[in-house]
C-alpha cells in the first residue's frame, strides 16, 4: 500500500510542477497479466498463471517524439495447485522507460518503450510465506494511443518485463490525462 501511496503522491507533484510547463501526463490502466513460465511442465499440479494486471503512471513528454514515463505495476496473482496444496505468487514492481512515439494523425499515435523494471515477488503455499524475491529486469512495450479531448486521452498497450524465458507481460487499457 505504501508504494501506491508514494507513486500517486509522485503523480500529484508532477501536476502541480506541470502548471508551469507542458507536457506532463498520469494515468491508470489495467488489463490481463501473465507469467510465462515452464515451471509446471511435466508436474501434476495445474498453474495458473494470469491474472488482472495494473498499473499507475507518470511521465513527462519531452517534445512530439521522445519522453520518460514512471509506474508502479502491480501483476497480481498466480496460483499453482497439487495435492499437496495451493501455491500463490504475487508480483509487483516500479518501472522507468524511455519512450517513443510516432504521430499518426493530430490525435493518434503509436509508441514504443524501453526501460528497466524493480521487481518484488512473494511466494507462499497454503497460508504461510515460501519465499520473497526481487529483482531488476528489462522491460520492453508497445501501444496505440488517441486523445478523447485536449487534456484526456486513452491507450492500449502490451509490456513485456524480462529478457529471458520467465518473464511477466501486461496487455492493458487505460485513460492518460494531460496537464
Amino acid at each position: 500500500m505504501n508504494k501506491i501511496v508514494f507513486v500517486f503522491v509522485l503523480t500529484m507533484l508532477s501536476a502541480q510542477v506541470a502548471n508551469a510547463a507542458n507536457g506532463y501526463y498520469a494515468g491508470m490502466s489495467a488489463g490481463q497479466s501473465r507469467f510465462s513460465s515452464d515451471v509446471c511442465d511435466g508436474l501434476p499440479i495445474r498453474c495458473d498463471f494470469s491474472d488482472t494486471g495494473w498499473k499507475i503512471f507518470g511521465g513527462y513528454q519531452a517534445t512530439e517524439n521522445v519522453g520518460i514515463e514512471v509506474s508502479f505495476v502491480d501483476f497480481g496473482e498466480f496460483t499453482a495447485t497439487g495435492s499437496g496444496g495451493t501455491a500463490t505468487i504475487e508480483v509487483s514492481g516500479f518501472s522507468v522507460v524511455g519512450t517513443g512515439t510516432v504521430p499518426v494523425t493530430e490525435r493518434f499515435g503509436l509508441f514504443g518503450k524501453v526501460g528497466l523494471l524493480r521487481w518484488d515477488g512473494e511466494a507462499r503455499a497454503s497460508g504461510g510465506s515460501l519465499a520473497e524475491d526481487d529483482g531488476t529486469e528489462l522491460t520492453y512495450g508497445l501501444g496505440v494511443k488517441m486523445k478523447v479531448t485536449e487534456r484526456v486521452g486513452v491507450r492500449v498497450e502490451w509490456e513485456r518485463f524480462s529478457d529471458n524465458e520467465d518473464a511477466l507481460s501486461l496487455l492493458s487499457g487505460g485513460v492518460v490525462l494531460s496537464f
